[in-house]
């Protein structure tokens, strides 16, 4: 009854008690092959939830759906373990952590999701377990991200290029007014007098712009045009009043060009020291 009509029906009345029903329920076929096509395409993988970001949150497969792990098993993906996110033409296209805050990029949206744990008691055993929930909030509706490869922590603050307003950064999680996402690059959005071209004077496919974040500065590649843009953001740190020309003429950036920069990698050393009696 419950997949046609959105309830379920007894014929026989549970007995008195608490806790003393349990129902089994499963996806059809079809709906499971839809979700592990879309969770096996997914792009974008972050690490989150629990006490120490224990489950493997994947997104970017279509739909506009997200999938999450069982705690401390990347491996196992429990059917029900997945939310659709905003509009559904829109796919996900990227994660931010920022504090204790997943932010789940779309190309016109941002929302955030936040994790708690309850306890919860079965009243048979007298057992009581601890259940992680999961909760999202729509964190601004216009300046999403639809370059996936620019997101970056900057100074405390997740930091992206939009093809729409430029290199944008999250000041805050709250909705109220949504002016937690400022837009710090109105100095190089366009040519200028000299010559030099903006950031929106460039074509290249957005999948291939690429950012990294390297000694206090902030590099966002345009791979196709040569073009990279750098801001350093320990001489000039981004400080947000309510005079948005203001905040951003301060910011210093400069520009390398023939610069055709489609991937950036990290490389971590391991120092394996040896001791030697002697």
């Amino acid at each position: 009854m419950f997949e046609t009509e959105g309830k379920i029906v007894f014929k026989t009345a549970p007995a008195d008690g608490y806790d003393n029903v349990s129902m089994t329920w499963t996806l059809k076929p079809e709906a499971l092959a839809q979700d592990r096509e879309k969770l096996l395409s997914s792009l974008y993988q972050v690490s989150y939830g629990n006490a120490n970001n224990a489950r493997l949150f994947l997104g970017g497969g279509g739909g506009s759906k997200y999938f999450y792990s069982a705690p401390y098993d990347a491996t196992y993906f429990p059917e029900s373990n997945w939310e659709i996110i905003g509009r559904t033409e829109e796919d996900i296209t990227g994660f931010g952590l920022q504090y204790n805050t997943l932010f789940i990029f779309k190309p016109t949206e941002l929302y955030s999701l936040s994790t708690f744990t309850n306890s919860q008691t079965n009243y048979t055993t007298k057992e009581t377990n601890a259940v992680s929930y999961f909760t999202s909030q729509l964190v601004n509706s216009e300046k999403g991200c639809d370059a996936p490869h620019s997101i970056q922590l900057i100074d405390n603050k997740l930091t992206w290029f939009s093809s729409r307003f430029g290199i944008c950064t999250l000041v805050s999680s709250n909705i109220l007014d949504e002016r937690n996402v400022r837009v710090i690059s109105r100095n190089i959005e366009r040519g200028n007098s000299l010559e030099v071209k903006g950031i929106f004077d460039y074509s290249d496919t957005l999948t291939t712009i690429v950012s990294a974040d390297f000694d206090n500065k902030y590099f966002l590649c345009f791979p196709e045009s040569g073009m990279c843009f750098c801001w350093d953001y320990q001489i000039s740190p981004y400080y947000y009043t309510n005079s948005k020309e203001t905040d951003t003429k301060v910011l210093d950036y400069f520009l390398f060009d023939n610069f055709h920069v489609f991937q950036f990698l990290r490389m971590v050393l391991t120092i394996q020291t040896t001791h030697v009696l002697l």
